[in-house]
């Protein structure tokens, strides 16, 4: 009887410590939208700029562009700043958000029936998606 308390707290914590750390992630970057033709909608993306950024003094920085940056972005950071170990220069990430219709973006055909069944997302949307990045999220980001 003792074990039902226990596993309610454990699982008690391990939720809000999920929600916690999820909260913790989301704060790397800053977040931009741009209104895209291309997708017809309003896209979301995360910026995080290098510590010795300077908008007075413009220096070209190389740029990664990640997608599903709204998750990937937080480790890519981390790994910049703590193990890059000086190889990996100064950058501008820009972490592309895929949580709205990531199935369509990234997958290059369109896909009807997905073992035997009814596919549940739509697909085939990557050569639209990447005409975004190329068409509008690159000179955006470039301006």
């Amino acid at each position: 009887m003792k074990k039902i308390p226990l596993t309610l707290l454990l699982t008690f914590i391990l939720v809000y410590s999920i929600k916690g750390q999820t909260k913790h992630l989301t704060q790397i970057g800053e977040v931009h939208e741009i209104q895209s033709i291309v997708m017809g909608m309003d896209r979301s993306f995360y910026v995080q700029l290098p510590d010795n950024y300077n908008p007075e003094r413009p220096v070209p920085y190389p740029v990664i562009y990640l997608v599903d940056g709204e998750s990937l972005l937080p480790a890519l950071a981390t790994v910049h700043q703590f193990y890059s170990g000086g190889f990996i220069p100064e950058s501008i990430m820009v972490g592309i958000n895929n949580s709205v219709n990531r199935t369509l973006n990234l997958t290059p055909s369109s896909v009807d029936m997905l073992f035997g069944q009814p596919a549940k997302d739509n697909s085939g949307g990557a050569p639209r998606f990447l005409d975004f990045i190329k068409s509008e999220l690159i000179p955006l980001i470039d301006q």
